[in-house]
C-alpha cells in the first residue's frame, strides 16, 4: 500500500530498500550513471543522506559521536548507516 499513485523506494520493505541501495552503490563504483526519466538536477535522497553523513564525519575529524549530534541522529543510527554505505573510513572518500 502506498499513499501516492506510484510506489517509491521508501514504500518498500527494508530488505528491498537495502538491495536497491546496494545496487546504486555498485553502479556508482563502476562509474556508471543512473539512467532515469527524471531531471539530472534531482539527486536521490540516499545519496544526499550519505553525503551529509560523510561531510559531518569529515567536519568533526572522524568523531562519529559528534557527527551524529550534528546530524540530529543517534550514534547507533550513524553506525548502521555507515555499515549500509560500506565505507569504514568516510574521511577518505572525496
Amino acid at each position: 500500500m502506498t499513499s501516492g499513485g506510484q510506489i517509491e523506494l521508501g514504500d518498500l520493505p527494508t530488505q528491498l530498500q537495502q538491495q536497491a541501495l546496494a545496487s546504486l552503490h555498485a553502479s556508482m563504483r563502476a562509474g556508471k550513471k543512473q539512467e532515469t526519466a527524471i531531471s539530472k538536477d534531482i539527486v536521490p535522497l540516499a545519496i544526499k543522506e550519505r553525503d551529509a553523513i560523510f561531510d559531518a564525519i569529515r567536519v568533526t575529524n572522524g568523531d562519529k559521536l559528534e557527527a551524529a549530534r550534528l546530524l540530529g541522529i543517534g550514534k547507533t543510527t550513524l553506525y548502521r548507516k555507515l555499515k549500509e554505505y560500506g565505507s569504514p573510513d568516510p574521511r577518505s572518500i572525496d
